[in-house]
């Protein structure tokens, strides 16, 4: 059964870590040579801006999308281990599955859906040299253990950093989680679990 619920995903973890991130992307648009005035703190208006323009010149409409659903990242979630973080380029869908013998390991699966030539959020790990006409699909690849650089930037932390939370739930010092607005979608998915066990 699917959860009725959809989130936001909130990026940010504070405000200096925003402002650094935004200090990149100005720069990073700057040496592209783009059509770019203003400073850090007008990114999200010069990406929006940009995003549509190239979208007009490619033929893809994208004027039913507000600002938000143009830039952020949306995920959608489906009980118990689907996500789908939708861009108007392209989903990331991923899935994590339950390892054959070890409980405490997953089988993480991931497949990204995209319009023909249009640049993927970088977080995606999706080759630059990948073909992206549409003409073709990419074969599945299989990553080796400690290959995370193929899984792109914010997964392969995300692959580092799960094994020591993991590993930290056996400590005798672990009384539970306290989650923070931010982390709605966990308090979420262990309300539907604690709900299904208990049915």
């Amino acid at each position: 059964m699917a959860l009725s619920y959809a989130e936001r995903a909130v990026c940010s973890s504070s405000k200096g870590e925003d402002d650094r991130r935004a200090s990149v992307v100005y720069e990073r648009s700057r040496r592209r040579s783009c059509d770019v005035s203003g400073g850090p703190a007008d990114v999200r208006e010069i990406i929006i801006k940009s995003k549509r323009t190239h979208a007009e010149a490619s033929g893809y409409d994208f004027s039913k999308l507000d600002d938000e659903q143009l830039i952020d990242d949306w995920v959608v979630k489906f009980f118990p281990s689907c996500t789908f973080n939708t861009h108007p380029e392209g989903v990331l869908v991923q899935r994590f599955l339950p390892h054959p013998t070890d409980p405490e390991k997953v089988v993480y699966i991931s497949q990204i859906w995209a319009l023909p030539d249009r640049e993927l959020p970088s977080y995606m790990g999706v080759p630059s040299d990948a073909d992206r006409s549409g003409k073709t699909i990419r074969r599945p690849s299989y990553l080796e253990k400690g290959d995370l650089e193929s899984l792109g930037p914010v997964i392969s932390q995300d692959a580092t950093t799960m094994p020591k939370i993991q590993k930290r739930l056996r400590s005798k010092g672990y009384k539970g989680a306290i989650y923070s607005e931010q982390e709605i979608v966990i308090r979420q998915f262990y309300a539907e679990y604690d709900r299904h066990l208990n049915a």
